[in-house]
């Protein structure tokens, strides 16, 4: 039985026209099919994240839990990269 499938239309800037060929070339995939993992991916991202889209914070507190730093590893880590931003900042 053959596939249903919908047509449509879309503009996209050149950049991401470049993104996508680059992914379907990589993954050895057609175009469309590289737009229909990228739709179900953000719908994944967006059932995780409880319905809203993702934020920076969002993307922060994850890999923060995922490092799975004590408290205090991350605040003393916190302070050594404000403390190298402080210092590659010098003249």
């Amino acid at each position: 039985m053959k596939k249903m499938t919908a047509k449509g239309t879309y503009s996209l800037d050149p950049l991401t026209v470049l993104e996508l060929r680059e992914l379907a070339v990589t993954w050895g995939v057609a175009k469309s099919e590289v737009i229909r993992r990228a739709v179900h991916a953000a719908l994944q991202q967006k059932e995780l994240l409880g319905g809203k889209p993702a934020t920076g914070e969002d993307a922060l507190n994850r890999l923060q839990q995922a490092s799975r730093l004590t408290p205090e590893q991350r605040s003393a880590w916190i302070r050594a990269v404000r403390n190298e931003r402080r210092e590659s900042n010098r003249p």
